[in-house]
């Protein structure tokens, strides 16, 4: 039946975006993986929980650093993550790749005001925001770590 709950219905919109977005880009750059057959398919990425642990993260890289923003309880967030960790492996000699989950990085999740997941943030080696996205736009994230300086937010 129709849902005359706005809020409801937002969410669910948003839900379906970000589950259609990650489809798309596990679609489209999926197919066009770059990963080296000899080296591991995905990797196991650092969930962080605090300011001091991004900051201590950023400040030792010399490459671009890629927050995931996600929550286990998201279903979005799982159809996207198995995506995320492919560029994670595909994109590795151009950025660093870390997680916060909603659970425990509350402190980052307020510093970037991330309302909705699954979000990206992309930092530059002194930490300053270069790119941001979430549902549909997320498959913008291979070309934003492709050319970062064309990258706006």
């Amino acid at each position: 039946g129709d849902v005359s709950d706005k809020v409801f219905k937002q969410a669910t919109s948003a839900a379906g975006d970000a589950t259609k977005a990650a489809l798309q880009a596990q679609q489209h750059f999926g197919s066009k993986a770059t990963v080296q057959t000899d080296a591991p398919k995905t990797q196991v990425l650092q969930d962080i929980t605090s300011m001091e642990q991004l900051r201590n993260f950023v400040s030792s890289s010399e490459k671009p650093v890629v927050v995931y923003f996600y929550s286990k309880k998201c279903t979005p967030c799982r159809s996207f993550s198995p995506t995320f960790d492919v560029w994670s492996v595909q994109f590795r000699q151009k950025a660093q790749f870390i997680k916060a989950c909603d659970t425990n990085a509350l402190e980052i999740f307020a510093a970037f005001n991330i309302r909705f997941v699954p979000s990206v943030v992309v930092l530059d080696p002194k930490g300053k925001l270069i790119f941001e996205a979430r549902g549909p736009e997320l498959a913008k994230l291979p070309s934003v770590l492709e050319h970062p300086e064309q990258a706006a937010h």
